[in-house]
Protein backbone atom coordinates (compact mmCIF):
# COMPACT_ATOMS: atom_id res chain seq x y z
CA UNK A 1 0.00 0.00 0.00
CA UNK A 2 1.00 3.50 -0.80
CA UNK A 3 1.49 6.38 1.68
CA UNK A 4 1.90 9.96 1.22
CA UNK A 5 3.64 12.45 3.63
CA UNK A 6 0.99 15.46 2.51
CA UNK A 7 -2.34 15.28 2.21
CA UNK A 8 -2.14 15.86 -2.08
CA UNK A 9 1.56 15.08 -2.65
CA UNK A 10 2.81 12.04 -4.61
CA UNK A 11 2.61 8.63 -2.98
CA UNK A 12 5.52 6.65 -1.17
CA UNK A 13 5.14 3.30 -2.09
CA UNK A 14 4.37 0.28 -4.11
CA UNK A 15 1.97 1.01 -6.52
CA UNK A 16 1.17 -1.64 -9.67
CA UNK A 17 4.73 -2.18 -10.89
CA UNK A 18 6.06 1.13 -9.61
CA UNK A 19 7.32 2.02 -6.20
CA UNK A 20 8.10 5.60 -5.43
CA UNK A 21 10.47 7.20 -2.69
CA UNK A 22 12.03 9.83 -1.53
CA UNK A 23 15.73 10.20 -2.42
CA UNK A 24 17.74 13.33 -1.22
CA UNK A 25 15.16 15.84 -1.57
CA UNK A 26 13.41 14.35 -4.54
CA UNK A 27 10.91 11.78 -5.37
CA UNK A 28 11.86 8.57 -7.49
CA UNK A 29 10.13 6.56 -9.20
CA UNK A 30 11.06 2.89 -10.68
CA UNK A 31 9.19 -0.18 -11.74
CA UNK A 32 9.53 -3.20 -10.31
CA UNK A 33 9.26 -7.17 -11.02
CA UNK A 34 10.48 -9.86 -12.72
CA UNK A 35 11.91 -10.08 -16.31
CA UNK A 36 11.66 -13.43 -17.62
CA UNK A 37 13.08 -12.52 -21.13
CA UNK A 38 16.20 -14.07 -21.99
CA UNK A 39 19.35 -11.45 -21.51
CA UNK A 40 21.36 -10.40 -23.61
CA UNK A 41 24.95 -10.45 -24.11
CA UNK A 42 25.19 -6.58 -23.47
CA UNK A 43 23.01 -7.29 -20.46
CA UNK A 44 25.46 -10.28 -19.55
CA UNK A 45 28.59 -7.18 -19.79
CA UNK A 46 26.66 -4.66 -18.02
CA UNK A 47 25.97 -7.72 -15.09
CA UNK A 48 29.83 -8.16 -15.09
CA UNK A 49 30.75 -4.68 -15.02
CA UNK A 50 28.24 -4.18 -12.12
CA UNK A 51 30.04 -7.46 -10.05
CA UNK A 52 33.32 -5.63 -10.70
CA UNK A 53 32.52 -2.15 -9.67
CA UNK A 54 30.89 -3.64 -6.64
CA UNK A 55 34.00 -6.00 -5.56
CA UNK A 56 36.40 -2.56 -6.61
CA UNK A 57 34.63 0.12 -4.29
CA UNK A 58 33.25 -2.26 -1.10
CA UNK A 59 36.47 -1.97 0.89
CA UNK A 60 37.54 1.55 0.53
CA UNK A 61 33.40 2.89 1.32
CA UNK A 62 34.87 4.79 3.73
CA UNK A 63 37.86 6.67 1.78
CA UNK A 64 35.20 7.26 -0.77
CA UNK A 65 32.65 9.07 1.63
CA UNK A 66 35.15 11.91 1.85
CA UNK A 67 36.69 11.15 -1.79
CA UNK A 68 33.37 12.11 -3.49
CA UNK A 69 31.40 13.93 -0.94
CA UNK A 70 31.97 17.21 -2.96
CA UNK A 71 31.13 16.03 -6.24
CA UNK A 72 27.63 14.57 -4.36
CA UNK A 73 26.80 18.06 -2.83
CA UNK A 74 23.82 19.13 -4.44
CA UNK A 75 22.83 16.51 -6.34
CA UNK A 76 20.60 13.20 -6.15
CA UNK A 77 23.36 11.21 -5.64
CA UNK A 78 25.44 9.64 -2.74
CA UNK A 79 29.11 9.86 -2.69
CA UNK A 80 28.92 5.57 -3.17
CA UNK A 81 27.28 6.15 -6.32
CA UNK A 82 29.43 8.95 -8.00
CA UNK A 83 32.08 7.03 -7.34
CA UNK A 84 30.32 3.98 -9.34
CA UNK A 85 29.40 6.49 -11.89
CA UNK A 86 33.15 7.42 -12.31
CA UNK A 87 34.55 3.66 -12.65
CA UNK A 88 31.97 2.42 -14.49
CA UNK A 89 32.68 4.35 -17.28
CA UNK A 90 36.51 5.45 -17.35
CA UNK A 91 38.16 2.13 -14.84
CA UNK A 92 36.91 -1.36 -16.76
CA UNK A 93 38.64 -2.85 -19.65
CA UNK A 94 37.64 -5.90 -22.69
CA UNK A 95 34.68 -7.34 -24.08
CA UNK A 96 32.21 -9.46 -22.40
CA UNK A 97 33.65 -12.28 -20.84
CA UNK A 98 37.07 -10.95 -20.38
CA UNK A 99 35.89 -7.77 -18.62
CA UNK A 100 38.38 -6.43 -16.09
CA UNK A 101 38.90 -3.52 -13.60
CA UNK A 102 41.76 -1.15 -15.36
CA UNK A 103 43.85 -0.37 -11.94
CA UNK A 104 45.68 2.60 -13.27
CA UNK A 105 42.30 4.46 -14.28
CA UNK A 106 40.30 3.84 -11.09
CA UNK A 107 39.54 7.19 -9.25
CA UNK A 108 38.56 6.60 -5.62
CA UNK A 109 38.43 10.62 -5.15
CA UNK A 110 37.75 13.98 -7.50
CA UNK A 111 37.64 17.04 -7.41
CA UNK A 112 38.69 20.28 -8.65
CA UNK A 113 42.54 20.80 -7.15
CA UNK A 114 45.43 20.43 -9.44
CA UNK A 115 46.80 16.94 -9.49
CA UNK A 116 50.12 16.01 -7.97
CA UNK A 117 51.29 13.81 -11.40
CA UNK A 118 54.66 14.08 -9.76
CA UNK A 119 54.15 11.91 -6.80
CA UNK A 120 55.77 8.65 -6.61
CA UNK A 121 55.87 5.38 -4.35
CA UNK A 122 58.34 3.69 -2.75
CA UNK A 123 58.41 0.23 -1.34
CA UNK A 124 59.31 -0.49 2.64
CA UNK A 125 59.69 -3.35 4.85
CA UNK A 126 56.52 -2.00 6.48
CA UNK A 127 54.82 -0.42 3.56
CA UNK A 128 54.72 2.64 0.93
CA UNK A 129 56.10 5.46 1.56
CA UNK A 130 54.48 8.60 -0.45
CA UNK A 131 56.81 11.49 -1.86
CA UNK A 132 55.41 14.11 -3.38
CA UNK A 133 57.00 17.74 -4.60
CA UNK A 134 56.71 20.27 -1.62
CA UNK A 135 57.82 23.13 -3.92
CA UNK A 136 54.72 22.73 -6.14
CA UNK A 137 52.14 24.98 -5.38
CA UNK A 138 49.92 25.73 -8.24
CA UNK A 139 46.74 27.72 -7.59
CA UNK A 140 44.27 25.56 -5.14
CA UNK A 141 46.85 24.00 -3.26
CA UNK A 142 47.38 24.79 -0.12
CA UNK A 143 50.60 24.21 2.05
CA UNK A 144 48.12 22.53 5.17
CA UNK A 145 46.29 20.59 2.39
CA UNK A 146 46.11 16.63 3.78
CA UNK A 147 47.79 13.77 1.71
CA UNK A 148 45.32 10.81 0.88
CA UNK A 149 47.11 7.50 0.94
CA UNK A 150 45.80 4.12 -0.78
CA UNK A 151 47.03 0.71 -1.07
CA UNK A 152 44.55 -1.47 -2.66
CA UNK A 153 45.24 -5.38 -3.09
CA UNK A 154 42.93 -6.74 -5.70
CA UNK A 155 43.85 -10.53 -4.24
CA UNK A 156 42.43 -10.07 -1.27
CA UNK A 157 39.62 -7.69 -1.60
CA UNK A 158 41.26 -5.40 0.58
CA UNK A 159 42.81 -1.93 0.98
CA UNK A 160 45.13 0.30 3.23
CA UNK A 161 44.59 3.86 3.02
CA UNK A 162 44.81 7.00 5.64
CA UNK A 163 42.56 10.04 4.11
CA UNK A 164 43.91 12.24 6.36
CA UNK A 165 47.91 11.92 6.30
CA UNK A 166 50.96 14.62 6.11
CA UNK A 167 50.52 17.99 5.38
CA UNK A 168 51.37 19.00 1.44
CA UNK A 169 54.42 20.92 2.87
CA UNK A 170 55.84 17.89 4.27
CA UNK A 171 56.85 16.54 1.34
CA UNK A 172 55.94 12.77 2.20
CA UNK A 173 54.11 10.14 3.95
CA UNK A 174 54.36 7.00 5.28
CA UNK A 175 51.54 3.95 4.94
CA UNK A 176 51.67 0.91 6.55
CA UNK A 177 50.58 -2.12 5.73
CA UNK A 178 50.01 -5.61 7.10
CA UNK A 179 52.39 -8.93 5.87
CA UNK A 180 50.30 -11.56 3.88
CA UNK A 181 52.05 -15.14 3.69
CA UNK A 182 51.94 -15.03 0.21
CA UNK A 183 53.16 -12.42 -2.44
CA UNK A 184 50.43 -10.14 -4.01
CA UNK A 185 49.92 -7.30 -6.10
CA UNK A 186 48.80 -3.35 -4.69
CA UNK A 187 47.89 -0.58 -6.54
CA UNK A 188 48.87 2.69 -5.11
CA UNK A 189 47.06 6.18 -5.67
CA UNK A 190 47.38 9.52 -3.64
CA UNK A 191 45.28 12.68 -3.53
CA UNK A 192 45.09 15.70 -1.53
CA UNK A 193 42.29 17.34 0.32
CA UNK A 194 41.99 20.99 1.85
CA UNK A 195 41.85 21.16 5.59
CA UNK A 196 38.44 22.58 5.43
CA UNK A 197 37.24 19.74 3.36
CA UNK A 198 35.83 21.84 1.02
CA UNK A 199 38.86 21.15 -2.01
CA UNK A 200 39.82 18.12 -3.20
CA UNK A 201 42.08 16.23 -6.23
CA UNK A 202 40.87 13.30 -8.02
CA UNK A 203 43.49 10.50 -6.88
CA UNK A 204 46.28 9.69 -9.40
CA UNK A 205 47.61 6.10 -9.54
CA UNK A 206 51.13 5.52 -8.44
CA UNK A 207 52.49 2.67 -9.48
CA UNK A 208 51.74 -0.85 -8.28
CA UNK A 209 54.23 -3.38 -5.81
CA UNK A 210 54.64 -6.81 -4.92
CA UNK A 211 53.92 -7.13 -1.23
Amino acid sequence: MATSKKKMGPAIGKIGKTVSYWLKGQWVTRTIGINTKKATVLQFAIRQITRLIANLLRPVKNFIKIGFALEAENTTMYPYNKAVSENYFNAIKGEYPNIEIDYPKAVFSKGKMPVNTEASTELGPEGITFKWDSKIMLRGMHPNDRVMMLAYCPEKKYAFFDPDGARRQEGSDFLRMVKYPEPVIVHTYIAFIAANKRGISTTHYTGEFLW
